[in-house]
């Protein structure tokens, strides 16, 4: 997770940076003095901003979409093959999607290999492939009270990563002023934690050998669990998970989504938000998470107010105004607990 947390923050300013030498426009890396101003409309910036959030879209495409697939695919492959090769397989993912984003700002390389990288990121499962196969290996690792708490630890760790990443990159970049170096680093956590998982001895596994590894019946294994989940249970439980999942794939895009765009506004005139404000901006949402939409909506919000010292009040705008889908979930709360009864039930 820190090396996502890294590389979230640094291909925003990255991509920002290149596009305003595109356009011979700079803002508050050479003292502009527009950042003082609260009341600024360039077109430029405009313009900047846009571009900006294009690149940063095509990305979040690329290595959010096809883990809905390749992730839930490698996931249920664990089962089989166990959970070490997984974990193996989304380090290199890491690995080589570190080298190119380093590689791009080493030799000034078309912004479109980004997009490479983040393909690279998506087939191997994103953080997602992470997340659940690491949550597998905790329940057939321990169980109990010991499974609850280390589940919690799981989570902790991975939300104090991705914030302390993002800190640590937007620190050393705004005293260095050097994309090389500071693309470096998630270079080196990517080697480190593929060293790690890869070492014997290291990461024990805790799938039993299977008997038969052919790659051909562990696919069609797989594909018949996957969709055991649809054909095991009654149709008007499946339209109900179906729906339940298109819900939840829109709210992530809009939770995405939101945070994103904060940053891209922040840091153009006349916040002109620094590295460093950036990378506390996103460890404040990693490190206070919360499931209720009115306390992670707000705090949001009142981050931006407090880091950027420009943010204008909108009248008595709530956290429901921003976030439709968000009462939503709420909503579905109970229903998805009875889907969730449902599908163990009929399994």
């Amino acid at each position: 997770m820190a090396v996502q947390g890294t590389l979230a923050t640094l291909r925003t300013f990255y991509i920002r940076e290149r596009i305003e030498e595109s356009f011979d426009h700079f803002s508050h890396q050479d003292g502009n003095d527009t950042c003082s101003s609260s009341n600024i409309s360039d077109p430029l910036e405009k313009e900047v901003q846009s571009q900006t959030s294009l690149w940063i879209m095509w990305i979040e495409i690329l290595s959010k979409f096809p883990p809905i697939f390749t992730a839930t695919f490698l996931v249920a492959c664990s089962d089989s093959i166990g959970r070490k090769p997984i974990l193996i397989l989304s380090g290199v993912s890491h690995f080589l999607a570190s080298i190119i984003f380093l590689l791009v700002v080493l030799f000034d390389l078309p912004l479109f290999v980004f997009l490479l990288a983040a393909s690279v990121l998506g087939l191997g499962g994103d953080t997602d492939s992470v997340s659940m196969v690491s949550s597998a290996y905790i329940a057939d690792s321990t169980e109990g009270k010991s499974r609850t708490q280390r589940m919690v630890v799981q989570s902790l760790m991975s939300y104090s990563g991705f914030g302390t990443g993002q800190v640590i990159a937007g620190v050393i970049l705004d005293y260095s002023h050097n994309f090389s170096i500071t693309f470096a680093l998630p270079t080196v956590l990517a080697a480190l934690n593929l060293a790690y998982t890869a070492c014997p001895g290291l990461v024990l596994e805790t799938v039993p050998e299977c008997v038969d590894l052919a790659p051909g019946r562990i696919v069609k294994d797989t594909i018949h669990s996957l969709t055991g989940f649809y054909t095991r249970i009654e149709r008007s439980k499946r339209i109900k998970i179906a729906i339940l999942i298109v819900i939840l794939c829109f709210h992530r895009l809009v939770k995405e989504a939101f945070f994103d765009v904060v940053v891209i506004y922040g840091l153009g005139e006349p916040f002109c938000w620094t590295p460093t404000i950036v990378g506390w901006y996103y460890a404040c949402i990693c490190w206070f998470p919360s499931s209720g939409k009115d306390v992670k909506q707000g705090s949001t919000l009142a981050v931006a107010w407090w880091l950027g010292g420009h943010y204008q009040s909108s009248g008595h705008q709530t956290s429901e105004q921003f976030s439709p889908i968000g009462q939503l979930r709420f909503q579905l709360t109970k229903p998805r607990m009875k889907i969730t009864l449902g599908y163990l039930k009929y399994t």
